[in-house]
């Protein structure tokens, strides 16, 4: 295959492709994660079994969190995302995930 011989279709090629992404990224924008944004990271495990996300985000609705995501890891494991908290907050949440 000669690629040199062909470069002006693969450079067009190349130039809509990235057209393309750009004019996809005004439309539809970016969401940005956590890294971006801010938040709380919280990684937990329990001893017994691991309870309900239902259970877990019903627990914690009076604390204030906003959005609080939670996805469950392993058996016992769950991961939980959330605003930024303080360390009082963090207490709190800790106490009540050890109450369930």
């Amino acid at each position: 295959m000669n690629i040199i011989g062909h470069k002006n279709i693969f450079l067009t090629i190349s130039a809509i492709l990235v057209a393309t992404s750009i004019a996809a990224m005004i439309f539809w924008g970016i969401k940005p994660g956590i890294d971006f944004t801010g938040g709380s990271f919280l990684e937990v495990e329990f001893l017994n079994e691991r309870p309900s996300s239902d259970e877990l985000e019903k627990s914690l609705s009076g604390l204030g969190l906003g959005n609080i995501i939670i996805q469950p890891y392993g058996e016992k494991g769950a991961v939980f995302r959330f605003k930024n908290i303080d360390e009082k907050t963090h207490r709190e949440i800790l106490s009540l995930l050890d109450n369930l």
